[in-house]
């Protein structure tokens, strides 16, 4: 009876540990990979040109990086933030600056964005409020000048959020467009 029970304790332990969690102290980042019938020169050239209509039209957006033989194209942009959740925001108030990558390979096109960062108002009263990273989780204890532990954990959630809505809005746009022009003639 025991040996009948021990597959079952095993799938169950598995199933159990199989949950996405995000412990303190990870960053948050988006992956995403496209799947086209390119190689990877033709996937660079369409990407430059998706790059236009999706990442190039948020704020601040800049090519960094273009390297076509290696079918490589790095770039930041900005969310602008404003908090929903706390009053006394105009001090954090400020952008969420982030890092692109994108790589064509034969077949596919990966896109990142990581190095999350908040700076805050500099022309706030008293100076702004910078947070720094943004996490995918709670943020780790540690000291943030001008806001209590409590506050930077409720505006890491409100730049979490408003944070991912328009990166993936963004990268939506780039596959969509990729796709688009990859099919097309």
């Amino acid at each position: 009876m025991p040996r009948a029970l021990l597959p079952f304790l095993f799938a169950w332990t598995l199933s159990a540990t199989a949950q996405e969690t995000h412990a303190p102290g990870n960053l948050l980042s988006f992956n995403d990979a496209i799947a086209l019938q390119l190689s990877r020169s033709q996937g660079i050239k369409l990407a430059l040109k998706a790059w236009e209509f999706s990442f190039g039209q948020q704020p601040g957006a800049t090519i960094l990086l273009l390297d076509t033989t290696n079918g490589r194209i790095e770039g930041s942009a900005r969310v602008n933030f404003r908090s929903t959740g706390l009053g006394s925001r105009e001090a954090t108030m400020g952008t969420i600056s982030y890092h692109i990558t994108v790589e064509a390979h034969n077949g596919q096109c990966l896109v990142r964005v990581a190095q999350l960062e908040h700076i805050g108002n500099r022309s706030a009263p008293g100076g702004g409020v910078d947070l720094g990273s943004v996490y995918a989780g709670e943020r780790p204890i540690q000291k943030t000048p001008g806001v209590s532990q409590g506050s930077a954990q409720r505006l890491n959630e409100d730049m979490r959020t408003q944070a991912t809505s328009k990166i993936q809005e963004a990268m939506r746009a780039f596959a969509a467009r990729l796709r688009l022009l990859a099919t097309s003639p």
